[in-house]
């Protein structure tokens, strides 16, 4: 995995250690430095959902501070995490697959949206309510694969323009953004 072409992306456990990496290349686009703060965020918070199923996944079959996946298939079927089961043998039974990302997907795109709209707006989402439209459509950002079940499924062709477009309009119209924090 190279930092010049992704946002970011989390290596699976070594020595107990998860690392997250963020593209730091000023020359390319997927660098923080040229995406709008916003974005950013959301970019740390989708690798620490990452880095989450890694820490559960070694919790399973930890092997020195490495995932063993050998046990790690027996472990999943007899642990506490039936979900991540479920995604980790219908889309790839490796730590490396697609499983995480369809996941995420599915079940954690209002969470990231909730954590975009307070970081934006400095105001938590109150749990009866759902975030706004931005925060949900920003959420599916580095989840829009054709691969992606949710992505395909969940909504028609016209929906998923529209929010291919909130993303493409929202980082253009906010590049380069200073962090004032």
């Amino acid at each position: 995995m190279s930092s010049n072409t992704k946002k970011a992306f989390t290596r699976p456990p070594e020595d107990y250690v998860i690392d997250i990496v963020l593209n730091g290349n000023s020359l390319k686009d997927a660098s923080y430095q040229k995406r709008p703060n916003l974005l950013v965020a959301k970019t740390i918070i989708h690798e620490v959902i990452h880095a989450e199923m890694f820490r559960k996944l070694i919790s399973l079959a930890n092997n020195n501070g490495n995932i063993d996946v050998t046990s790690l298939n027996q472990m999943l079927q007899q642990g506490d995490y039936p979900g991540m089961l479920d995604y980790y043998f219908r889309y790839g039974n490796t730590p490396n697959s697609n499983w995480q990302h369809q996941q995420m997907a599915a079940h954690y795109r209002e969470t990231i949206a909730r954590m975009l709209q307070e970081f934006d707006t400095g105001n938590a989402v109150p749990e009866n309510q759902q975030p706004q439209q931005l925060y949900l459509d920003l959420s599916w950002e580095g989840l829009i694969y054709s691969s992606i079940t949710a992505w395909q499924e969940i909504m028609d062709d016209t929906e998923r323009t529209r929010i291919a477009n909130v993303i493409s309009n929202y980082i253009a119209n906010n590049l380069n953004q200073t962090c004032t924090e």
